[in-house]
């Protein structure tokens, strides 16, 4: 009898971490998740299905080494998981928001450690740990944001950090081809009206990437305002030579929220 899959999911909250954990249990898999409260947790785990395995450990992204805790602790629970999600991010360090200008060196301290020290915990860990499931499939997944590829004014600390963390992610892809390290970008604010940026609408991107046989996968997904909801990037690269090629699936893209 084979291994249940599971899915980890580190930076758990209400809206993609909760669509994504819903339609992986919904699909046999266990879940483990992994957030700063374990209050919080619990409520998320009322919203999985009925009888759905759930693993919880609390971590603050503001440390990466909590991460990799959680996610041992996640991972003795429910053994080695077929997918991880990384789906933190720095909103804003300082009320109100800042600009560069005005913004410590502590605050963009602050900014790099959780988008991209703690991303780069996460997704390392998983590129080490992620097993197929009994279909072959595994997959490590980043939740990236619109502003990595348009910044707003306030808002730069978020933006440089998840520009960072999308160019972590095609590193490991560059350094470790065999794992499907692949990133979806949001371009839009998440259940605010559109249907496009609804929760269970882009956790279908999460399940998408990660059924993708080798031979197709996808290491970027775009969610955006343009015509086309998906714009989607397929990467191939080539260790030896260095030389990583793009080819986009379409020609439009809408870069502001």
């Amino acid at each position: 009898m084979s291994k249940q899959p599971s899915i980890f999911i580190v930076g758990a909250g209400p809206q993609i971490a909760t669509a994504v954990a819903k339609l992986f249990a919904s699909n046999g898999f266990s879940v483990g998740l992994s957030s700063r409260s374990q209050d919080n947790l619990e409520k998320y785990k009322l919203l999985l299905p009925e009888g759905t395995r759930v693993a919880l450990a609390v971590a603050d992204a503001n440390d990466p080494h909590s991460c990799v805790k959680a996610l041992e602790s996640l991972k003795s629970e429910l053994g080695a998981p077929s997918a991880v999600v990384y789906n933190a991010g720095s909103l804003s360090i300082s009320r109100p928001p800042k600009n560069l200008i005005d913004m410590s060196i502590e605050d963009m301290d602050q900014h790099m450690r959780l988008n991209l020290t703690s991303g780069f915990a996460v997704v390392q860990w998983g590129v080490k740990n992620v097993v197929p499931d009994s279909e072959g499939r595994s997959a490590v997944l980043i939740t990236g944001g619109g502003l990595s590829l348009q910044p707003w004014a306030g808002w730069s600390g978020l933006a440089v950090g998840k520009a960072a963390l999308i160019h972590l992610a095609k590193a490991f892809r560059v350094e470790v081809p065999d794992i499907h390290v692949a990133t979806v970008i949001v371009c839009g604010f998440v259940d605010h009206g559109d249907p496009k940026y609804a929760s269970p609408e882009l956790a279908k991107d999460y399940w998408q990437l990660y059924v993708q046989k080798k031979e197709d996968w996808t290491f970027e997904v775009v969610r955006s305002r343009a015509s086309s909801p998906m714009l989607e990037i397929q990467v191939s690269a080539s260790p030896s030579s260095g030389v990583v090629e793009t080819r986009w699936h379409s020609t439009t893209i809408g870069l502001m929220v």
